[in-house]
């Protein structure tokens, strides 16, 4: 057997106004309410992460002649890493048909490319070389146009956030830095 109750409130007109901007003022806080990045506890996990990092970044910094290395902080994680090539064939044919309307363009990506590997940024993988164990994960790339910039009208932004659904991506296996 359901009984329903019925109750009745009385209020004046001033009381709700009050009431309306206690509910706006909660409701605006609880809006906010996670917005930071961490809490203070998640802060001081953080914390402590940061510093390991920072310690393994100091201790495997190695100095060549041809510059500094440094081991990747990796993470640890439960999913590993997929080979994404899939990912980064799909990018970059998007990339080719889009920079062919414009050879000037197609040009200057190539370039921008071509300095990249002179420079050892980038390097040419090698499938058939690839052994048992090892893991390579391909970044794919866009071109990014800014014509107002005269220096910099063509950049070629490194995408690290792609990934397959609910695997993870380059950047989540990463610690990000501090």
């Amino acid at each position: 057997m359901l009984v329903a109750r019925r109750n009745v409130v009385s209020t004046d007109a001033s009381s709700d106004i009050v009431d309306e901007k206690e509910l706006w003022a909660r409701y605006w806080s609880l809006e906010a309410a996670g917005t930071e990045e961490f809490t203070e506890s998640e802060k001081n996990v953080q914390s402590v992460i940061d510093k390991r990092v920072w310690d393994d970044f100091r201790q495997t910094v190695e100095r060549r002649d041809d510059g500094y290395y440094v081991r990747l902080p990796w993470k640890e994680l439960t999913t590993p890493l997929p080979d994404n090539k899939v990912i980064a064939y799909r990018r970059l044919v998007s990339v080719w048909n889009s920079l062919q309307k414009d050879e000037n363009l197609l040009e200057q990506y190539n370039g921008v490319f071509q300095e990249q590997l002179h420079q050892n940024i980038v390097e040419e993988v090698d499938d058939e070389g690839k052994t048992l164990g090892d893991h390579i994960h391909y970044i794919p790339h866009q071109a990014v146009l800014t014509p107002h910039k005269t220096t910099t009208e063509l950049r070629i932004v490194f995408d690290a956030s792609a990934h397959y659904r609910d695997c993870p991506s380059l950047n989540d296996a990463l610690h990000r830095g501090p």
